[in-house]
C-alpha cells in the first residue's frame, strides 16, 4: 500500500518529497498541514475480535479505487487513487497506482509493490528489504509492536533502518469505507524511517501510517496519515 497523503495536496504546484499518494514522484516537500487532517475524527471501524483463519489475497488485474475523507464523512471528489495489481508472488504485491485529479487529469501511473500488504518495496526511487518480516508479523496479537530491520538501497548506497509494526486492535469496518462496509478487518500502524531523492544519503523523513486491513481480501481498505485518511470506494461510484 503507498504510504502517505502529500502528493494529492501538492499535486497543484508540484509534487511534494513524500512518499504514498502521489502517482509520480514529487519535486518539493509540501508544508505539514495545520491542525487535524481531513477526516481524523470519522472512524473507520468498531472493535470486534480478530478474524479466524488465513486472509485472502489480492489477484492479478484486480482494481482498488481511494477517495479521501471529508470532516463531515462524506467522500473528497477531488482526487482519486487507482491501485491495479499487477502479479501477486509469495507475500510479495506488484501493482501499479495512477493519481486523477479533477481538472488536471490522470497523472501516469507508478509501479509499486509492498510485502504483508503494509510493508513498502520501494519509497521515492529506494529499494527496501526485510529481515525476518513475514515471521515477526504473523506472531503479532493485538497491542503488540515489533521491530524490522529494513536496508534501503539506491544505487551503489545502502542504508540500514527500521520498521515498527504494531497491531492495534481487530474489528468490523464503519460506514465510512463505502467500498467496504461491515467487513472483518486488522488494523496496523507502521512507522519507519525512509530518505528522499534530495537527500539520498540519509534516512531524514519518517513515516507514520495507520492502515485498515480487510481479511478477507488481503488488502487496505483504508489509510490514516497526517495529511489525511483514503478509504476504498466501489467500482461504480
Amino acid at each position: 500500500m503507498s504510504i502517505g497523503l502529500m502528493g494529492i495536496a501538492a499535486v497543484a504546484c508540484g509534487r511534494a518529497e513524500e512518499p504514498g499518494l502521489s502517482a509520480a514522484e514529487p519535486a518539493a516537500k509540501a508544508a505539514a498541514p495545520v491542525g487535524p487532517a481531513p477526516g481524523a475524527t470519522i472512524p473507520l471501524y468498531r472493535q470486534a475480535d480478530c478474524p479466524a483463519g488465513p486472509s485472502g489475497r489480492p489477484s492479478p488485474g484486480e482494481v482498488f479505487d481511494y477517495r479521501m475523507l471529508t470532516d463531515a464523512g462524506g467522500l473528497d471528489r477531488s482526487a482519486l487513487r487507482r491501485q491495479t495489481v499487477k502479479a501477486v508472488s509469495g507475500d510479495v504485491v506488484d501493482y501499479d497506482e495512477m493519481l486523477e485529479m479533477t481538472g488536471q487529469g490522470a497523472f501516469p501511473a507508478e509501479a509499486r509493490g509492498v510485502r504483508l500488504v503494509i510493508l513498502p518495496t520501494q519509497i521515492l526511487g529506494a529499494s527496501v528489504r526485510y529481515e525476518g518480516a513475514n515471521d515477526a508479523m504473523t506472531a503479532l496479537e493485538p497491542g503488540q509492536t515489533v521491530t524490522i530491520p529494513a536496508a534501503y538501497s539506491r544505487g551503489r548506497s545502502t542504508l540500514q533502518g527500521q520498521a515498527k509494526v504494531t497491531l492495534i486492535e481487530c474489528g468490523v469496518s464503519a460506514a465510512a469505507i463505502t467500498g467496504a462496509a461491515g467487513e472483518p478487518v486488522v488494523v496496523y500502524r507502521l512507522v519507519m524511517p525512509y530518505s528522499t531523492t534530495l537527500n539520498p544519503d540519509e534516512l531524514s523523513e519518517t513515516l507514520d501510517n495507520e492502515y485498515v486491513v480487510s481479511h478477507a481480501r488481503g488488502w487496505p481498505i483504508a489509510e490514516r496519515t497526517s495529511s489525511g485518511t483514503l478509504v476504498l470506494i466501489p467500482r461504480t461510484e
